[in-house]
């Protein structure tokens, strides 16, 4: 090999090694990162959700849901009303973590809960309602 392909060849190895290492972050193997403080909002999510009643049976289903991957959440009905705090899950009734980040999920209530105190449904990051 003469010492043009050789450069040739060391140029795209590096050019590719670093594309390897942006792409899928090995480092993150071996460092931790320690976050204080508010989490991220950057969690994007979309669909509906619906009280759905049936005799004495009351269902929240979100349909439609798309959430990208992020911290595990569990899913609340609050006494909150959507935009007034950051602790939505304070005084609410926890239905549970979801199931995935898409399709249709649905959180039947227990049959006592009295659901006429509650303003909005939220999904927080778990270590928040601990």
């Amino acid at each position: 090999m003469n010492r043009r392909t050789l450069k040739v060849v060391v140029v795209i190895s590096v050019g590719l090694a670093a594309i390897a290492f942006v792409a899928f972050r090995p480092d993150t193997l071996f460092f931790d990162r320690t976050v204080d403080g508010r989490l991220d909002d950057r969690v994007a999510t979309s669909g509906s959700v619906a009280l759905i009643r049936d005799g004495a049976t009351s269902t929240v289903v979100f349909t439609d849901l798309s959430s990208s991957n992020g911290p595990d959440l569990v899913v609340c009905l609050s006494p909150a009303a959507v935009g007034t705090t950051t602790d939505y899950c304070e005084g609410a009734l926890r239905l549970g973590g979801p199931n995935d980040n898409l399709g249709t999920q649905s959180y039947e209530l227990p049959e006592d809960a009295d659901i006429s105190g509650f303003r909005s449904v939220a999904g927080v990051p778990s270590v928040s309602t601990e």
